[in-house]
């Protein structure tokens, strides 16, 4: 027994090692779905960066019954060249002067470094405790 459980330390060893190394070492590409953390930022290109920099989440949370959808707002930051630029994205009840009733994607044109950026935010999973973001970032 003690024999089985020594030869199965180092496997598991391996396979933690590798989860870590894989959440540590996110790089989008531009056009392609990408999730993120609070505050974690990582690179899209050689020269743009991409930092989720605050969510906050009034929705309702799953399986349970509320009066009022509520919203996500997320908060994202692009810098390039020494230049940098925010702007919050929302999921969910986000009438802020719109006349659209529930939106369950959202996107922004911003322009950093010169260029102009598509931001699309996909998904901001756990309602009520967000836990992380899925945005698409493109060139213009």
């Amino acid at each position: 027994m003690k024999k089985q459980i020594l030869l199965f330390l180092p496997v598991l060893s391996v396979f933690l090692l590798a989860a870590q190394c894989e959440n540590n070492d996110l790089t989008p590409q531009l056009g392609q779905a990408f999730t993120v953390r609070p505050e974690q930022t990582v690179s899209v290109t050689d020269n743009l960066s991409f930092t989720l920099a605050k969510l906050q989440d009034s929705r309702c949370p799953d399986g349970m019954q509320c009066i009022w959808a509520g919203y996500a707002d997320a908060q994202v930051k692009l810098t390039a060249s020494g230049a940098s630029t925010e702007t919050t994205l929302c999921l969910g009840d986000c009438r802020n002067g719109s006349t659209e009733p529930y939106k369950t994607e959202d996107s922004a044109t911003v322009t950093v470094g010169g260029q102009a950026y598509l931001i699309t935010l996909k998904a901001i999973r756990e309602p009520g405790k967000p836990t992380d973001a899925t945005f698409v970032v493109t060139r213009k």
